[in-house]
């Protein structure tokens, strides 16, 4: 039932083209389970005249169900359990879409070396994996959160509802992960920066990336440790 709409407008489509068609949907189990199946079929004419369609149903659960695992592995970053880049990158191009407000912005984490070279890879890890966790904690389950690569993040929140909202997020991130570094990698001297855009009007993924790099590059050149968020046009 909650594929019907789409398998109507689909088939409606493909036969406005021809008798043939092939398309992927779930079905409803009496149990209450779903199956994917790939339905094959044509229009044909009964023995009393009517319109009709023989199919043949085939169940691609098993298919479906690696394909989904393989595509969410390819998406996710294997450490952290958030969005890598190439999977930030879709879900935020595709939230954009329907955004009628946002904020976008990128952090990096100043002086990391520093908690590798101390106090080793194993605890420079398990800091990355804190930082994600305080930022899928921090912001509300629209907002996409990814790590773009090394200890560099980003996040994208859709319909915010204020410039001083985010704003107060990010100065409750950059106090919690400064206490967090205090407690327990404070010889390395790390801190958090942060730079970013908050804007109505769409705009690509690369769009975002260059506006949001280029208020980092200014926070991080001016003192480290802080956040600025600018509003465009």
């Amino acid at each position: 039932p909650d594929d019907r709409e789409y398998v109507y407008a689909e088939m409606a489509r493909i036969l406005a083209l021809g008798d043939q068609y092939e398309i992927q949907y779930r079905m409803k189990r009496k149990d209450g389970s779903y199956i994917w199946v790939h339905d094959m079929g044509r229009r044909t004419i009964a023995a009393d005249g009517r319109d009709a369609i023989i199919s043949v149903l085939m169940d691609i659960s098993q298919q479906m169900s690696t394909k989904c695992r393989l595509e969410h592995e390819a998406a996710t970053d294997p450490l952290t359990g958030i969005y890598n880049r190439k999977g930030g990158q879709e879900h935020i191009q595709k939230a954009m879409k329907s955004a009628c407000s946002y904020s976008f912005f990128m952090l990096d984490l100043d002086h990391f070396k520093q908690v590798n070279d101390l106090y080793g890879h194993q605890e420079g890890d398990r800091v990355l994996c804190l930082v994600a966790d305080q930022l899928t904690n921090l912001f509300p389950d629209r907002a996409v959160v990814c790590r773009l690569g090394g200890d560099e993040f980003a996040v994208f929140v859709p319909d915010c509802e204020s410039v001083s909202s985010i704003e107060q997020k990010l100065q409750t991130l950059l106090d919690s992960y400064q206490a967090m570094m205090n407690r327990g990698w404070p010889l390395a001297g790390s801190t958090l920066s942060v730079g970013g855009v908050y804007g109505r009007k769409h705009r690509t993924y690369l769009e975002l990336y260059q506006l949001a790099d280029e208020v980092l590059y200014e926070v991080k050149n001016s003192r480290k440790g802080a956040f600025k968020l600018c509003i465009l046009e």
